[in-house]
């Protein structure tokens, strides 16, 4: 009887305790592809690698890393990848947020050497109503490159962005790309 009880009261304690799942990883069917995923103690994302092998010739191995501020929002990713056999540092993003936790910025740095010194490669400035994103406009090299408007229906949800880009090699200037639906992307 006391083996019953003590089983039992080991069960018990899992009972109420609420459950917490995190992905930790997908893997296509043949392994040529495989994404591990890894978290901190509060279940966020700090880390992810990607290991590409659908083209074997040109193998792609990357590791990201998230640092996040004391409000939770992530302000920054590194990105490491492997070059002939070494992890070299290649670039960074840094994100800045209002108070209302909304993306204000995106910047790109690039590194061309190993992770010594990073260029500011783009940076995507974002405009929000009502905490909602209306728009984006991107720098490229300190030119701007495209912009975008985001619409939404009556219920708020959102269903269209329009981005529209600028050619800064010589082409005739800005021009609209097609309609598409946003939500894909969120």
């Amino acid at each position: 009887m006391k083996k019953v009880f003590i089983l039992i009261a080991m069960f018990i304690p899992l009972f109420g305790m609420a459950q917490s799942y995190c992905l930790t990883g997908v893997s296509a069917s043949d392994d040529a592809e495989r994404t591990n995923f890894f978290y901190g103690n509060n279940n966020e994302l700090i880390a992810y690698e990607v290991f590409d092998r659908v083209d074997p010739e040109y193998p792609t191995d990357l590791r990201d890393t998230l640092l996040y501020d004391a409000n939770g929002d992530c302000v920054k990713i590194k990105n490491y990848q492997l070059i002939d056999g070494i992890w070299k540092y290649t670039f960074y993003i840094d994100y800045t947020y209002d108070a209302n936790h909304n993306c204000l910025s995106r910047e790109n740095y690039n590194s061309f050497d190993g992770g010594i010194t990073f260029d500011l490669g783009g940076r995507y400035e974002y405009t929000y109503e009502n905490n909602r994103i209306t728009g984006f406009v991107m720098y490229f090299m300190g030119d701007e490159f495209s912009r975008g408007t985001y619409t939404y229906n009556n219920e708020g949800q959102p269903v269209e962005m329009i981005e529209t880009q600028n050619d800064p090699w010589g082409g005739t200037g800005w021009s609209n790309s097609s309609n598409c639906n946003f939500c894909n992307y969120y």
